[in-house]
């Protein structure tokens, strides 16, 4: 029993995925281009062109650096919106992030 379980395992640790999370890029009024790298590990924010580090819980982000920059989305990543200003995104749109 104890072969067979290591050796799902294994197996299912070799097995290579061929997307790391998803990255958003979404235009705010005011704010301008955002993008949201949603990889695991290794989120970020890009706010303003400035790349940062990320943290996240269920339906938010926020760079390490700046948690009054939060951002919080909606059901599915349907809309995103700064917490603290209430700027909500006029469009976003979605890919998958290669490995």
């Amino acid at each position: 029993m104890l072969t067979i379980v290591v050796g799902l395992l294994l197996s299912a640790a070799s097995q290579e995925h061929r997307y790391v999370g998803e990255s958003w890029t979404c235009q705010f009024p005011k704010t301008g281009t955002v993008i949201i790298d949603t990889r695991e590990p290794g989120a970020s924010l890009t706010i303003r062109g400035k790349k940062r580090r990320a943290y996240h819980g269920s339906d938010f982000y926020y760079p390490a650096d700046d948690p009054n920059e939060t951002l919080i989305f909606g059901p599915n990543m349907s809309w995103w919106e700064f917490a603290y200003t209430g700027e909500r995104a006029s469009k976003c749109t979605r890919r998958k992030n290669a490995r």
